[in-house]
This record gives structure tokens, C-alpha cells and sequence, in this order.
């Protein structure tokens, strides 16, 4: 059974972006200060950090490191608000 272990830490900076990736990997988009970020999550252990950089920062953590490459970290950028999937 997956389950991974995911630590999100989001503020914002400027641009629109469509980015997408395997888990295997850190993830990082610039993103605005103070901006609404939408979250579209698989299921799994999920911890949310902010920090003080204009970035949104996913890491993940699975049980197997073979099945990183299968869960996909997403991220849009629609310049008034983003969306982060995870699937």
C-alpha cells in the first residue's frame, strides 16, 4: 500500500506557470505572496508548512521508492490564484 508522506510549504511570487513532475523528485514553482492556492490531494499522509520564500515546495516520502515516479506533483499558475495536484 502507498502512502505518501508529503510536506507542502507555499507563499507566493509572480508569472504564470504550468508545471508537472514525478514524486521522486523536490518540486518547486515561484507562486505570489498572499494569493489563494487551491489543493487537489490523493489520499496519503499530508503536511502543510508555510514558509517565508515565494515558492510552493513539495517533497514526498512513499513506502516503496520505485512508486515515487507514479504519484505526479502539478502545479498552475493562473495569476490570481494556483492550483497544486498531486495524483
Amino acid at each position: 500500500m502507498l502512502k505518501p508522506s508529503l510536506v507542502l510549504a507555499f507563499l507566493a511570487a509572480t508569472g504564470s506557470i504550468f508545471a508537472a513532475q514525478p514524486c521522486d523528485r523536490p518540486f518547486e514553482a515561484a507562486f505570489r505572496n498572499g494569493s489563494n492556492l487551491h489543493l487537489d490531494l490523493r489520499a496519503g499522509d499530508i503536511e502543510i508548512e508555510g514558509s517565508d520564500d515565494a515558492k510552493v515546495h513539495v517533497t514526498c516520502t512513499v513506502d516503496e521508492s520505485d512508486e515515487a515516479t507514479n504519484i505526479k506533483v502539478g502545479f498552475k499558475d493562473n495569476g490570481k490564484s494556483g492550483r497544486l495536484e498531486i495524483t
